[in-house]
């Protein structure tokens, strides 16, 4: 054991190998075993290292020296290294460099003789160093021989030294000198070929090259160990074989102590093994055949310089385009391919053939010969690959560029992308690319050896030539960074060249500015300029360079400079083409104007009117028009001469340029002619004016003579004569005003004196009052004619009264006026006549002194009253319903018959002298009356009836066919029930009592058909969508069947209905009472069915419980799409808005609302569950799970290794929140192992934690998609926090993890593969689950006091109670809460409707899903139902304490989990509101929740939204809000609370984000006044307007310039809906539209006609065309107005009918759907993109509208008391349209904007 293990070693002189042969591991240990055991080799024997090393006095006693050694390095034959080449031995050496002076070599030349140069001083380096480690080696060997030598160890007997120390002593003597011995370290080449397999993206990062670092360092420790390991066995294992090798070696060791423990037959047999394998050597190796030299020489000579393909000297071809480039290389690739194929390989060939050892081979032997040609000349082809890939890569290189081929480029205008190269970058890179790979495909078709033996076309077999896919990637990855490279100097050049200065011209607004300009009007001299200024681009461009050329490029301008050139001509052309145009439609309206003077002038004008309008027109063409028109001629003619400098003018402008010219003196004699026509028509016109003068004073006077003789008309038997004698002298009075009126208008057109002629008036007043007595008589006389000698039956009293009344009246007044008149006539004539006045009465004088007229009126009157007193006798006998009955009792009375008959007449009745018996007659007709009324009233009903029909419409694609439009026939039906009924309690209906109780029964009997069927069609609609499911059917086999029979009787109950439609058949069914109570019978039975089959549906999934029935059966139907689930995943998944799906349905992740995707590890297969949609999504909720918990853990162990701006983004928003809770919660606890007792560390941790904060408000400032934004947003809430607790607790000097302070926050834990939560003494269990991407709650004092009080009651299984008013965070916080720990949680609007059943269906999903709950305003619920509650909940606490996996609830067996909480929300200030009962109170901790630091949300908020001066700016907007509760009127609608607070700083944030570079205080006070300035009444705005300018003070909000469009639309909608768009009116636009944007609840407060609902209704049409034009990224506008007290409380939100409250909560067809509900579906699953906005039109209470806080609020969802519950979509928004507030409750005003 005292010889040493040494490394064979070359001299300086002696290193004869073939340049870079390698020494590996292999080479040394076979070249040992070789050296050491081959004595027929002629090797002179081993070297003995003993005495260099140990100063044994065995031998001479002198240490070899340095010569010796080398002497003995030299004596080992050649064939002991080139036995085992290098893998670098099969390549070429490189020829010396001759002494001579080379003639000038090429660049590529050059480089490989820089190469071969390296690789010489390489080789020079490593004799050097190995001649300094003999100088070493000298160095020791002499030190050693001058020290004295050592004592041999004594030999102690065998009884001194167990056998145990021996061993390990032999042990430590080996373990040393194997340690000391040199080893031959792992070559580079091998590191780098490792390195070539890890990915670039492995190896970015500072952590990740660190790590490979590591490992380099491991695997060369590895490799070390496996040489000395090595080279202990080749000596330990078999040491008779060095023995044997050298018979003279003589040991200095006792080779029995290391062979001691070897078998005898082992050490024997090695020698025999030994020539066996020596023998195998020989005889299978032919590595050293004769030919394999050849072979490797021919290739040489063939290959040494010799690359397929050259490209260097393309460049001086000049560019070449992209099409030659690759034609010309695959043209020089077959090419070199072909020579090689026709001269290299038939010598390689030959060689092979001739060899004389290979006809000593066996045939197993040949083979294996070929194979091994075959490998060689795979490397030497690959070799010649690699170097023609280098030749083609090194072009790329910058010291190459001049070497480099040119691409033409060519600089092209894209009608989409503008300007861009041809070919593209990527055209490019796949041409470099594509050559590399043309290169690796040729040589393939090199054949095997042994395949070109046997010559079998089909067997053939071709040598491997792949080049390794590292070094073409390697190769790749050159030329795509210089073509990127390069293309971004060329992409650079065409921005700065022609993008940045005529861009516009291509990206399409050119056309549109220079459109915009035309239409704007602007002088020809504007106009001029503009299309001079577009002359002047077109030179620009023609006079820029046409070729421009950078390596690898050369880029050609020319069609670039064609495009833009012709695009800047066009438009000056447009304009140039405008101003053309307005000038000859200024020549042609210049020219028509003239032709109309012309025209006009010409006229012989045929009235007076004409003539007058003449004269005028041609007067002002004479003197303005002509100035005016002779100042346009000279503007266009100068224009004209101007555009004929630039632009070539067709001859028929010039034609009527010329003619436009001319006018002005053609018009002249035009004028004259005029003068001379006028002068005749004037005078023709006077004569005609002069003689309809007198011919109408003529004509006046006979009228007055004719009205005066009317005087006389008093004869009775006259009057019709008198009458028509009046519509004559009427007929004239009309032609004479029509006359008048002609010689009037002629006179003031002649300018002479206008006439009165008020004699027509005169006469007119004189004629009036007899033309209204002679009709009034002529009439009277004809009705009481009619009357009196009429027939009987055709008597109306009604329309006697009202005639005869009529006729009176009239008379009366015709009386009045007639004696005044002659009262006045009489005066007139005695003060002519000189004669005292006298009395009043004696002006009447005698009766033969009356005026005819009087006389005629007193005896018309005198007529009247005696028919007066016949009126009441004819109503009494004319009065409607009078039967022969009744005329008998009439008869009976008067003693004769006095029934009329066809003959009877008025006069006739009369003689009877029936007047004295008129009240006994009274009497009879009143009864005769109400008999007739009620018996029309009857068949009227009957009658209506006649025509009403029963509506059958087809049901769906079926053959059944339902019932629709009942509406109308209900309402009747009821309607005459109740009438009917009515009627049967009159004393009148006796003579037809049996008919109307007839009737009666018909009208009950179609009530209950009615109502069955209805019953039993609402019923039919309900279930057969649900049995039409095979899914269902197959589950429900019993109710399936039952139902079939239900159908049958349905169809048998509608085809009947069908033949004869007509209610009052159709109800007459014949059986129809057996039928539907057959059929209702099994509607019972099959609801029953029903709702035990939705109840195991919903335990096997326990999340079905928070779905209607409708939705769950809506999902079972369709389970064969399982699509069609994706609907109601939000329902069963706050997360999950929707699952992809791939191709075959299988589910390859989950979607959230926010367009966050999470994918599975591996798709979810579901379709094995076809039909049971509950087990798939039972699975989907585990992997959901599982899915959150292995991307927590992945995202755990890349957070060290990962930047940490770059993880956030690459892994879900949940995910990074706990990962970096997990991650501060052990870096607080690292701190406080570190450093105990210093709080230096907290103050380092918080400088890092504030590190993270910036970084965090850096990213989001960036460019973002607005998932990642609101992670990010998200996580810089949830870091500032963490950033002041730190703070908190290094100011408190906190050095223990024990401490309370540490001890009261939420902290994350690690442990076990598990996420633990732990909050004072509670630890709660993360919940995995997926919640998508939504904000997180600013973490306040009270929010920490909120999640202590909850948390404990979460694990006390104790429910949780956040009382206070509203705005402070009671439902958000524990909202929030669960978010944090991970489970879902599910908040509802508790009402007064709500009853327990309601409340025991969620408590049974919540028990069994283990999901949270809170119910919003708890103490809504009414007492008596709190009182049940209190019971449900203490079942539910008792099982959670008990431990219990199943307990019973409710009748049910249901699984529990403990992960269950209910949490009850409450406003205890409001009106209403029930005290909880005391054994309700005792489940629910109760915390307070009071006022939240408004400064710390702010602050954060607007950290998380980009801000950096957030504490400022929060500070601002609190004082702000602070100063208007003081200082501001009190008003209902004012809030200055915790929302309107949120809705500023949401404001803030979107502008932040439209504009991110504006200072931040301008921005927050754009949002302050945005917010806040629509709701303040104008007395307030200037007390606001200047609290902000004292807290903002010198700065200007943001202009709403981005407002353009909005008002533009606006006033195209204005002026189509006939509005006036006033100032104020466009503010109260624009203020609603800002108020959208930040909340999706608004109220419009305000006076009737103030014009609230305008402002809606135009803002959506606004929107709509903004829509339209693609502006602003807005979308149309569908809208619902309701009126929410026009319908009942029921009504609006729907409600259960009696009956089905009591069979039982589950039947739903028992549910009355509200407006509201239904509306809020509606609108919330319509497709496509809109804004969808309802509108409650009407007063605001809490009766109603406190059912709608949860859509207000940000949970946006509508509960109902069915407990379904409808999610807002995107876009929805619920408006109030009201008078006042003052009813509102403070939380519904501060839940809207």
């Amino acid at each position: 054991l005292k010889r040493s293990v040494g490394v064979p070693t070359m001299d300086r002189s002696s290193a004869k190998l073939p340049t870079g042969q390698a020494r590996g591991a292999d080479d040394f240990t076979r070249a040992l075993h070789l050296k050491y055991s081959s004595p027929n080799e002629g090797q002179t024997g081993g070297l003995d290292f003993t005495r260099s090393f140990s100063g044994s006095t065995k031998g001479s006693g002198k240490v070899r020296s340095r010569k010796r050694l080398s002497n003995e390095l030299e004596r080992q034959p050649r064939s002991l290294t080139e036995s085992w080449p290098s893998p670098y031995s099969k390549l070429p050496g490189i020829k010396p460099t001759p002494s001579y002076n080379a003639p000038s070599l090429s660049k590529n030349q050059n480089k490989l003789r820089g190469y071969r140069r390296a690789k010489g001083d390489a080789l020079l380096m490593e004799k050097l160093v190995f001649a300094r480690g003999l100088d070493a080696f000298d160095h020791t060997a002499d030190v050693a021989q001058s020290q004295p030598p050592k004592k041999s160890i004594p030999e102690f007997p065998s009884t001194m030294m167990s056998e145990q120390k021996k061993r390990m002593m032999t042990y430590e003597e080996l373990r040393s000198r194997v340690a000391a011995a040199p080893i031959v370290p792992i070559q580079r080449e091998s590191l780098d070929a490792i390195l070539d397999k890890v990915p670039d993206s492995c190896r970015a990062s500072r952590e990740q090259r660190t790590l490979v670092k590591n490992l380099f360092q491991e695997i060369k420790l590895q490799f070390n160990n496996s040489m000395r390991k090595t080279a202990v066995d080749a000596i330990v294992r078999e040491p008779t074989q060095i023995e044997l090798a050298n018979s003279s070696l003589k040991l200095c060791w006792d080779s029995s102590i290391i062979f001691k423990y070897a078998p005898e037959e082992e050490i024997g047999d090695i020698r025999s093994r030994f020539n066996e394998a020596r023998n195998h050597v020989k005889k299978n190796l032919f590595t050293l055949n004769p030919s394999m030299q050849k072979i490797l020489d021919l290739c040489f000579r063939n290959f040494h310089d010799f690359v397929l393909i050259d490209l260097s000297n393309l460049r001086s071809l000049g560019a070449v385009s992209r099409e030659l480039l690759k034609t010309d290389v695959v043209d020089r690739l077959e090419r070199a391919e072909s020579r090689l194929m026709t001269t290299w390989f038939p010598d390689v060939i030959d060689l092979v053939m001739k060899d004389p050892t290979s006809t000593r081979y066996k045939p197993d032997q040949l083979h294996r010969f070929f194979n091994c040609v075959s490998a060689l000349l795979s490397n030497q082809l690959k070799d010649l690959l690699r170097r023609t890939v280098e030749r083609w890569t090194s072009l790329f290189l910058a010291e190459n560029y001049d070497l480099l081929p040119l691409l033409k480029v060519e600089t092209v205008l894209d009608e989409e992308e503008g300007m861009q190269f041809f070919p593209r970058k990527h055209m490019v890179l796949e041409l470099a690319a594509g050559i590399v790979d043309e290169i690796c495909s040729k040589m393939t078709a090199v054949q095997t050896i042994s395949s070109w033996m046997d010559g079998s076309p089909g067997a053939m077999q071709f040598v491997d030539v792949k080049l390794p896919p590292s070094f073409v990637e390697y190769s790749k990855r050159i030329l795509r960074e210089t073509i990127e490279e390069k293309f971004v100097v060329a992409e650079q050049y065409l921005h700065d060249t022609f993008e940045a200065k005529f861009n516009y011209l291509v990206e399409g607004n050119a056309s549109t500015v220079v459109e915009r300009f035309l239409e704007e009007n602007h002088e020809f001299d504007r106009k001029l300029k503009e299309v001079k200024k577009y002359r002047e681009t077109v030179e620009t461009i023609r006079w820029m360079d046409a070729i421009y050329t950078i390596p690898l490029l050369q880029i050609d301008n020319g069609n670039i400079k064609r495009g833009l050139a012709e695009t800047a001509k066009t438009l000056a052309n447009q304009i140039l083409t405008r101003i053309t145009d307005e000038c000859q439609a200024e020549n042609i309206a210049i020219c028509n104007e003239y032709e109309e003077i012309e025209r006009v002038c010409l006229i012989k004008a045929t009235t007076t009117e004409e003539l007058m309008e003449q004269l005028s027109f041609v007067e002002n063409a004479r003197s303005i028009g002509s100035l005016q028109l002779k100042d346009r001629i000279k503007n266009v003619t100068k224009q004209v001469f101007t555009l004929m400098d630039i632009h070539l003018f067709p001859a028929e402008f010039v034609q009527l340029v010329s003619v436009a010219v001319t006018w002005p003196a053609r018009v002249v004699p035009i004028f004259e002619k005029h003068d001379e026509i006028v002068d005749k028509v004037r005078r023709v016109r006077e004569d005609t004016l002069t003689k309809t003068r007198e011919d109408l004073l003529v004509e006046l006077a006979k009228l007055r003579i004719k009205a005066t003789e009317l005087r006389d008309c008093g004869d009775m038997d006259q009057m019709t004569t008198y009458v028509n004698e009046i519509r004559s002298i009427q007929k004239r009075l009309t032609e004479a005003r029509e006359n008048i009126a002609f010689v009037q208008k002629e006179e003031a057109l002649f300018k002479t004196t206008v006439e009165n002629y008020g004699d027509v008036e005169e006469i007119q007043t004189m004629v009036e009052p007899y033309h209204r007595l002679f009709s009034v008589v002529s009439r009277w006389q004809r009705a009481e004619r009619k009357w009196q000698d009429g027939s009987f039956f055709d008597l109306n009293p009604e329309a006697i009264t009202a005639e005869v009344q009529e006729y009176w009246a009239e008379l009366f007044k015709i009386n009045k006026f007639f004696n005044q008149q002659q009262k006045r006539e009489q005066i007139e004539m005695r003060k002519k006549e000189g004669l005292k006045k006298k009395s009043p009465s004696d002006l009447g004088g005698k009766p033969e002194d009356q005026m005819p007229a009087i006389s005629v009126c007193n005896r018309i009157i005198g007529d009247m009253k005696v028919f007066k007193e016949y009126i009441p006798l004819i109503t009494t006998l004319r009065t409607p319903g009078i039967a022969q009955r009744h005329w008998d009792e009439m008869s009976a009375v008067t003693g004769r018959d006095i029934t009329p008959d066809i003959g009877s007449t008025l006069r006739k009745m009369l003689k009877f002298e029936l007047m004295p018996l008129l009240d006994q007659f009274e009497t009879i007709s009143a009864a005769a009356a109400k008999e007739h009324s009620l018996e029309k009233t009857m068949h009227a009903m009957m009658a209506e009836w006649k025509d009403v029909c029963l509506t059958l419409v087809p049901y769906r694609d079926t053959e059944a066919k339902i019932l629709s439009s009942l509406d109308e026939i209900q309402l009747l039906m009821e309607d005459q029930i109740i009438k009917t009924q009515t009627m049967r309690g009159s004393p009148y209906i006796k003579p037809f009592f049996s008919e109307i109780k007839e009737w009666e029964a018909t009208l009950l009997n179609m009530q209950d058909t009615l109502d069955e069927v209805v019953k039993l069609q609402s019923q039919w609609l309900y279930l057969y969508p649900i049995f039409c499911s095979p899914d269902i059917k197959d589950q429900m086999s019993e109710e399936s069947s039952q139902f079939e029979t239900v159908n049958e009787n349905w169809l048998k109950v509608t085809n009947y209905f069908e033949q004869d439609p007509h209610v009052l058949v159709a109800t007459a069914m014949p059986d129809s009472s057996a039928i539907l109570a057959e059929t209702n019978l099994c509607l019972e039975k099959i609801l029953k069915g029903l709702n035990v089959y939705l109840e195991k549906k919903r335990k096997i999934f326990p999340r079905f419980f928070f779905l209607s029935n409708d939705e769950m059966l809506e999902i079972l139907s369709e389970t064969r799409d399982p699509t069609r689930v994706q609907k109601h995943l939000k329902k069963c998944f706050e997360g999950i808005s929707r699952l992809a799906f791939n191709p075959d349905l299988s589910i390859a992740g989950m979607v959230s609302a926010e367009d966050e995707k999470v994918m599975f590890e591996k798709p979810l297969e579901i379709m094995d569950a076809t039909g049971a949609v509950e087990r798939w999504l039972l699975t989907v909720q585990q992997v959901m799970l599982e899915t959150m918990r292995d991307k927590i853990k992945s995202a755990k162990n890349c957070y060290r290794n990962t930047d940490r701006l770059k993880w956030v983004l690459d892994w879900p928003a949940q995910v990074v929140l706990c990962v970096s809770q997990m991650i501060w919660t052990s870096e607080v606890h690292r701190v406080f192992r570190e450093v105990p007792g210093s709080g230096s560390s907290l103050s380092e941790l918080h400088e890092a934690c504030s590190t993270q904060v910036n970084q965090m408000v850096a990213l989001i400032r960036s460019d973002l998609d607005p998932s990642a934004r609101c992670t990010i947003s998200s996580l810089v809430t949830i870091d500032v926090h963490n950033r002041d607790i730190v703070r908190e607790l290094a100011e408190k000097g906190v050095t223990s993890h024990s401490d309370f302070i540490w001890l009261a926050q939420l902290r994350y834990y690690y442990e076990d593969q598990r996420i633990l939560i732990r909050l004072i003494s509670s630890t709660v269990n993360y919940g995995y689950e997926y919640l998508g991407n939504t904000p997180r709650l600013v973490i306040t004092p009270l929010t920490d006091r909120c999640y202590r009080t909850l948390i404990g009651a979460f694990t006390l299984h104790l429910g949780g109670a956040p009382e206070g008013p509203a705005g402070t965070g009671k439902t958000e916080t524990t909202k929030d809460l669960a978010k944090a720990i991970a489970f879902q949680c599910v908040v509802f609007n508790c009402s007064d409707g709500l009853d327990y059943l309601a409340m025991g269906k969620f408590f049974k999903g919540l028990a069994s899903s283990g999901c949270w709950a809170c119910f919003d305003e708890f103490n809504r619920i009414e007492i008596e139902v709190l009182s049940v509650v209190a019971q449900q909940m203490l079942c539910i606490q008792k099982a959670l304490r008990s431990g219990v996996a199943f307990f019973d609830f409710e009748g049910a067996r249901l699984e529990i989990k403990s992960s269950c909480f209910v949490a009850i929300t409450m406003n205890p200030s409001y009106q209403g509101r029930s005290d909880l009962p005391d054994n309700l109170k005792i489940l629910f901790r109760t915390v307070a929740m009071m006022m939240p630091d408004y400064v710390l949300i702010g602050e954060i908020s607007l950290y998380s939204a980009g801000f950096l001066e957030a504490r400022s700016l929060a500070v601002k907007v609190v004082m702000t809000y602070r100063l208007c509760s003081e200082q501001l009127s009190s008003q209902p609608h004012y809030d200055y609370g915790m929302r309107a607070l949120k809705a500023v700083l949401v404001a803030a944030g979107n502008s932040k984000l439209n504009f991110p570079n504006h200072p931040e205080d301008v921005l927050v006070l754009r949002a302050v006044r945005d917010v806040n300035l629509p709701k303040f009444l104008a007395d307030d705005v200037p007390l606001f307007e200047g609290i902000v300018n004292d807290l903002f003070p010198g700065i200007q909000a943001l202009e709403a310039g981005y407002y353009q469009d909005l008002f533009a639309a606006l006033d195209t909608v204005c002026e189509r809906r006939e509005l006036v768009p006033t100032e104020s009116f466009r503010q109260k636009v624009s203020q609603v539209y800002e108020m959208l944007l930040v909340r999706h609840g608004l109220m419009l407060v305000g006076e009737a006609y103030s014009g609230k609902t305008c402002v809606v209704q135009s803002l959506a049409e606004v929107l709509g065309l903004l829509a339209e034009q693609g502006l602003m990224d807005e979308m149309p506008v569908v809208y619902s107005i309701v009126n929410p007290k026009a319908v009942s409380l029921a009504q609006l939100y729907g409600s259960f009918d009696s009956q089905s409250q009591e069979s039982g909560y589950y039947e739903q067809s028992k549910w009355q759907e509200g407006v509201v509900g239904r509306t809020f579906r509606e609108y919330s699953q319509m497709e496509g993109r809109c804004r969808r906005w309802i509108l409650f039109d009407g007063p605001i209470d809490p009766v109603w509208i406190e059912n709608l806080n949860t859509v207000l609020d940000d949970n946006r969802k509508l509960c109902l008391m069915n407990g379904e519950t409808v999610t807002m979509a995107g876009g929805m928004t619920a408006m109030f349209e009201t008078q006042s507030l003052s009813e509102a409750s403070p939380a519904t005003v501060s839940r809207c904007g």
